[in-house]
């Protein structure tokens, strides 16, 4: 059985070994998780500056570090929107430390993989490598450690313009209509800052701005966690000590005390409170697609499971697409559609939310509950994304049996309560925008 045994911050848990065939057609009640002969340790430390520190030693070719900022978007202000972006694509560049040819250099010695994310909350650096101990572990913590302190020089910054503009835009359009929706629902508050670099400060954008962002966000208290997965634990404080206790900003930087004084206004206010009942129009030759987002829950909420199980029967039915963003303290969920005129899939669209509580089905549940299961089996073998929850979630994450437990508690009930909320949308349209 999955056992959990508490030490100060360490937590044991059964090794992740499982017959994830079993639960296609096996009802939830007989799904059974048996443990390998090894443990899998999960533990977490602060250390002094409160920065966070959790890993995960598990039975592993591949060892994982991902350093996460509290440096997102939603703490610029209207003068650095932009930085978390511009911040991002210097990702593995020049910093104060180290020059970029030396931390690449470094990282392709051990064949590490590396990249970095950014968001609303955070910006992120990742790298992975096959487990060897040190000095591969070394040199995947140094080489995010030195991140931190980005040299931010102007040469640098102007080779990553362009990719900053060519980048303003998501992919997918329902991503785009659902930054247009939280512009709108989260307005006046930190969320409401888009990912991406608005294209009014792009060209304006320099280093003065870049460090302002950096010297305010980055070395604020609790702003830091690291994550390590594939690694004992530690080995791992190890090597973070010396490079991240009491973590301040290193290093001159001359090229921006040349310039002129920049004026930073305070951020945004970071208490966000949905503000529906809106309409966007964004018209375009295309056909139209629509958005219908809504006040979601946040990571931390008791619903949170719930609206997860929602997203999975409105997309198993096929019509709509849900989308999911949740935050420290706030979340979006939206429906998207597509059609030929906006008016009449808003119209189809938000009659069919409307009905969606009274519509749902037992076996609706338990379907989507058999899929939230397989994906969380599936988030457990990828480093990265594992790496993302043990941050927001902490090391409870991997209490198995109490993750398969909430899922498996979530009722009807509770279903068609999350459903029932979906009210005071945001519409977003793009293209044929007539009749929204």
């Amino acid at each position: 059985m999955w056992s959990t045994f508490a030490c100060r911050s360490q937590r044991y848990v059964g090794a992740r070994c499982y017959a994830v065939s079993s639960l296609r057609d096996a009802p939830l009640s007989q799904v059974r998780l048996e443990s390998e002969k090894k443990d899998t340790t999960v533990a977490e430390t602060v250390l002094d500056g409160n920065v966070r520190v959790l890993s995960v030693d598990s039975p592993s070719t591949t060892t994982s570090v991902s350093l996460y900022v509290k440096a997102g978007s939603r703490y610029e202000t209207r003068v650095t929107a932009g930085a978390a972006h511009f911040l991002h694509r210097l990702a593995f560049r020049t910093s104060t430390q180290k020059s970029s040819l030396r931390t690449i250099r470094d990282l392709e010695h051990f064949g590490a993989t590396y990249n970095s994310h950014v968001g609303k909350e955070t910006l992120s650096y990742h790298a992975t490598s096959l487990r060897t101990g040190s000095p591969s572990l070394n040199v995947l913590v140094e080489s995010l450690a030195v991140q931190l302190t980005p040299q931010l020089q102007e040469w640098e910054i102007d080779t990553i313009r362009p990719y900053v503009k060519s980048s303003s835009h998501h992919e997918n359009n329902w991503e785009n209509l659902l930054e247009l929706a939280q512009f709108e629902g989260f307005r006046d508050s930190g969320l409401s800052n888009p990912v991406f670099c608005p294209s009014y400060n792009v060209d304006s954008i320099d280093g003065r701005h870049l460090h302002a962002h950096v010297s305010k966000n980055f070395f604020a208290n609790g702003s830091i966690t690291v994550v390590g997965t594939g690694v004992k634990h530690h080995e791992f404080l190890n090597v973070i000590k010396p490079l991240l206790t009491n973590p301040t900003l290193k290093g001159t930087y001359p090229e921006l005390s040349a310039l002129p004084h920049l004026e930073v206004p305070e951020a945004p206010k970071q208490s966000p409170t949905w503000k529906g009942g809106s309409v966007v129009r964004h018209p375009s030759t295309d056909d139209a697609a629509v958005l219908a987002a809504f006040s979601g829950p946040s990571y931390a909420s008791k619903d949170h499971m719930a609206f997860h199980l929602l997203a999975r029967v409105i997309n198993s039915a096929g019509k709509y697409q849900s989308v999911q963003q949740s935050y420290s303290d706030a979340g979006v969920f939206g429906v998207y559609a597509e059609g030929a005129v906006a008016g009449q899939v808003a119209e189809e669209l938000q009659k069919s939310v409307k009905g969606l509580a009274s519509s749902l089905t037992e076996d609706q549940l338990e379907v989507a509950k058999k899929g939230l299961i397989l994906r969380y089996f599936t988030i457990l073998e990828d480093p990265v994304l594992l790496s993302s929850l043990l941050f927001r979630h902490g090391p409870a994450f991997l209490e198995v049996e109490s993750k398969l437990k909430s899922i498996n508690g979530v009722t009807l009930a509770d279903l068609q309560k999350a459903a029932a909320s979906l009210n005071n949308p945001v519409l977003v349209a793009s293209g044929n925008v007539t009749g929204l």
